[in-house]
């Protein structure tokens, strides 16, 4: 008689993370960055694929921008907020919406705010350390992970299949932080035009 194998633990069980962003170079850079640090990563580009997928997986932290195809990202952040499966999962909002308004909103969801900036990952890693860390008595500590990955090179794929052969040096990691700041830039130059342009 075989045994069945009994379904892993929260401890065994890989955290996961869901990302909800229509900007292509920010879900690619978040993925890399997230998947570095050992977690499950979810893509949605749009505010269905989001919802399905959050209804779907369950994710341990869901990251969404605020303005997404199909809907806005703070009405799914209440929405998911109410439903009573995503009450206690941590809910982020990276968005290069810089408003009081948006940040007001955040704050009565509740959801952390994160602009999109130079600095996106920055504010954003310690929140994925803190909220995702496993707990005392779990071997693996997610937190001491996120410090050993500053200390050594962290790891972005390149062309190769197998992620022994990722490397990344400090001129990437620069880059990237480059292509964050320039996205919040771009996203407040729209911002501008857009309120330019109403009477």
């Amino acid at each position: 008689m075989k045994s069945i194998a009994p379904p892993p633990t929260d401890a065994e069980r890989r955290k996961s993370i869901l990302i909800a962003d229509d900007d292509e170079g920010m879900l690619n850079v978040l993925k890399l960055r997230c998947e570095q640090l050992g977690l499950h990563t979810y893509l949605a580009r749009d505010a269905r694929t989001a919802l399905n997928t959050a209804a779907d997986v369950s994710p341990d932290m869901i990251c969404i921008d605020v303005q997404l195809p199909g809907g806005n990202g703070l009405a799914l952040a209440e929405m998911l907020l109410s439903d009573e499966q995503f009450a206690a999962t941590p809910l982020i909002i990276v968005t290069g919406q810089q408003s009081p308004e948006v940040e007001r909103r955040c704050h009565q969801l509740p959801a952390y705010y994160i602009p999109k900036s130079a600095t996106t990952w920055s504010r954003l890693r310690p929140l994925i350390a803190e909220m995702l860390a496993p707990t005392a008595t779990d071997g693996h500590n997610l937190s001491a992970q996120l410090d050993q990955l500053e200390e050594k090179h962290v790891p972005m794929p390149t062309q190769s299949s197998t992620p022994t052969d990722w490397a990344v040096d400090s001129q990437t990691q620069d880059l990237m932080d480059s292509v964050f700041a320039l996205m919040g830039e771009c996203q407040k130059s729209l911002d501008q035009i857009i309120d330019q342009s109403q009477p």
